[in-house]
């Protein structure tokens, strides 16, 4: 697996739930974004991820806000990092 792929767990109930997720390793998260990794080239990060509003998403940081855009969608922006290695 590499890259932002499609993954499947069992809850506590048995149920199959499904998530989004990315190892963020280094090669793998080039796959995903352009990034460095020299730690002198740190950057701040803000991310915003617009999705269906029954879905909980996680990020680094604490969310900033969340926007309801109608036809059961959602914005969540986070709050801006500390500069860090990409």
């Amino acid at each position: 697996m590499k890259g932002f792929y499609k993954s499947r767990y069992i809850n506590y109930q048995g149920e199959n739930k499904y998530h989004a997720t990315t190892q963020m390793e280094p090669i793998s998260a080039r796959l995903m974004l352009f990034c460095l990794d020299e730690p002198e080239r740190k950057s701040i990060f803000k991310i915003n991820v617009e999705t269906d509003i029954k879905y909980q998403v996680l990020s680094n940081m604490p969310e900033e806000s969340v926007s309801y855009l109608g036809n059961d969608t959602k914005l969540i922006t986070f709050m801006e990092t500390p500069k860090m290695s990409t």
